[in-house]
């Protein structure tokens, strides 16, 4: 827990250096996804449930069965949609960088993906206080930012290159993710409200 939450603080504030040395890590699949990934991804969702239930926010009144049942289960799917975000991120990362260098390592692109959404997974806690929703909006563009300083670190590429990349991963990931979102928040519905309760 202590190397994750160092990695949190690093990737956010001394990035380039924090870049240098994921650059020469040995990672896995498991440290990586199944530790700093799942840990970050819950964040969101976590937030959510204290902001349904501490500021009486967000529940909805055709859940009259079990309204914190369904919360729990909305919010589950919501987790296993970030994970499945991270994914989809971290392969669209390597077709789009990976394809113009033939040195690429199979999890660089999920090591892009995980770090970069750091600010992200933690300004949901910020959100959570009444007003401070639009603090997502800095925290999508200092991922980009994340995203264009791990590209240029883990390849090498110039300035110009890096930021076509980061822009490029960026925008295409945007597309997919949000249809991806929207399908989730159809199946989150139905699931929830009509096979559950």
């Amino acid at each position: 827990m202590r190397e994750i939450l160092q990695r949190m603080k690093n990737i956010l504030l001394r990035p380039r250096a924090e870049w240098e040395l994921i650059k020469q890590e040995q990672t896995s699949l498991r440290k990586l996804f199944g530790g700093y990934g799942a840990l970050m991804a819950a964040v969101p969702p976590v937030a959510a449930l204290v902001e349904r239930f501490l500021f009486n926010r967000g529940i909805v009144s055709n859940a009259v069965h079990s309204p914190f049942l369904y919360v729990i289960t909305t919010n589950l799917l919501w987790y296993l949609v970030i994970l499945a975000n991270i994914l989809i991120t971290a392969t669209i990362i390597t077709v789009i960088v990976a394809s113009k260098e033939p040195g690429w390592v199979s999890l660089r692109g999920l090591q892009l993906a995980t770090y970069s959404y750091t600010p992200l997974f933690l300004v949901a806690m910020l959100a959570v206080i009444p007003r401070l929703g639009w603090l997502i909006y800095p925290a999508i563009l200092y991922s980009l930012y994340l995203l264009y300083l791990g590209i240029r670190s883990i390849t090498g590429a110039p300035q110009g290159k890096a930021a076509w990349d980061a822009v490029a991963s960026f925008l295409v990931t945007g597309v997919v993710v949000g249809i991806l979102n929207g399908l989730e928040y159809m199946l989150e519905s139905f699931v929830a409200s009509k096979v559950f309760f």
